[in-house]
């Protein structure tokens, strides 16, 4: 099948789970041409061997220390822009037969105003179902997920089904060393927040080495009274932290969330402010007793959660190959049971015991 596949690129959960499920279609053969939006600079991300995206502006929020800009996000718009790169994909040769969008309007608009058949995968497709946890109010923020990248077929991903044709959450093969992680290292992926904010929540923490990802300007280790460590965001690195580590503080969005749980490791997220899907984030989370939740983040609040007994993580299964193969079958009409079956299926096996 000739596939258009847009990835919305802001961040990196959007392209972590759409590498794993990319694979296994071009592992089946299909034709597969990927469109990446919302990455405004850096590198054209890494989606596997061969695979060259189109790079497209499209839309995102603008963010500062932890809120979201609306007066910024809205200036930055340009709906003449988008018009002229939705239709740029009509040159597209040969025509794609099926688009699947994670969450990116482009290709999810030409598909809607072409007649194409399109398929939505990703979190954000879980909220059409009113039993998902939503904080109340924001009503922009929900209008943005219904209308920002429509389908045809939603494939939402979440924690829980909450008794909904909801699919377990994509994430690569991981493997962590048996165990809790070293007690004394915590991973910090805080994008949005400044660093003299994350700075000030961390450095009371005497007894702690923290490796914070994601803001690599300034002097890369400060020593004293807690240890920290900067670092440009690399994946490999990070994975490989995110076995050895006690626990995580991150954003309150979906895919890291979802390989920390998948290996068992404490959690605690500060949600974006003014962005809906975050805050609801917090809220399943803490619902369902994954992790911690909180608006703030101090030095106390980051000492009590360490001290809380360590979650039993909750492994997830191949979901990226059931998704494939449900798309190479080529009868969109079942989600649901698409869910059955990811949610039945026995989960990546655990990493052997030393």
């Amino acid at each position: 099948m000739r596939i258009l596949y847009g990835i919305q690129g802001t961040g990196n959960g959007h392209l972590s789970r759409s590498r794993e499920v990319l694979a296994e279609l071009l592992a089946l053969g299909h034709d597969v041409r990927v469109l990446v939006s919302g990455r405004s600079s850096g590198a054209p991300p890494e989606l596997g061997p061969g695979v060259q995206p189109l790079l497209r502006e499209g839309l995102t929020f603008q963010t500062r220390a932890g809120r979201v800009q609306l007066l910024a996000t809205a200036l930055r718009l340009s709906p003449r822009r988008l018009w002229l790169d939705i239709r740029a994909l009509d040159r597209l040769q040969p025509r794609p037969e099926l688009v699947i969008t994670d969450f990116e309007p482009i290709s999810a608009w030409w598909a809607r105003t072409r007649g194409v058949p399109s398929v939505g995968l990703g979190h954000q497709y879980a909220f059409v179902h009113p039993a998902v946890p939503l904080p109340a109010g924001n009503q922009a923020g929900k209008l943005v997920l219904r209308r920002f990248a429509p389908c045809d077929h939603p494939l939402g991903l979440h924690w829980s089904d909450f008794g909904q044709p909801i699919l377990p959450p994509i994430v690569p093969a991981l493997s962590a060393p048996p165990g809790p992680g070293e007690p004394d290292l915590l991973l910090v992926y805080l994008p949005f927040e400044s660093r003299h904010s994350i700075r000030a929540c961390l450095a009371p923490l005497t007894h702690l080495r923290c490796r914070i990802y994601g803001h690599p300007s300034g002097p890369p280790q400060e020593r004293g009274p807690a240890q920290l460590d900067w670092r440009p965001f690399s994946r490999a690195g990070f994975l490989e932290d995110l076995g050895r580590c006690a626990g995580v503080i991150c954003g309150a969005g979906f895919e890291l969330p979802s390989e920390v749980i998948h290996l068992g490791r404490r959690l605690l997220v500060k949600p974006l402010h003014g962005q809906l899907e975050q805050g609801a984030n917090a809220l399943a989370l803490e619902r369902l007793g994954l992790g911690w939740a909180r608006p703030e983040l101090t030095a106390d609040i980051i000492a009590r959660w360490l001290e809380s007994p360590a979650p039993a993580g909750r492994r997830w299964p191949h979901v990226a190959r059931r998704v494939a193969q449900w798309i190479d079958a080529g009868d969109l009409r079942q989600p649901a049971e698409l869910a059955r079956v990811c949610w039945s299926d026995p989960p990546f096996p655990a990493p052997p015991a030393a």
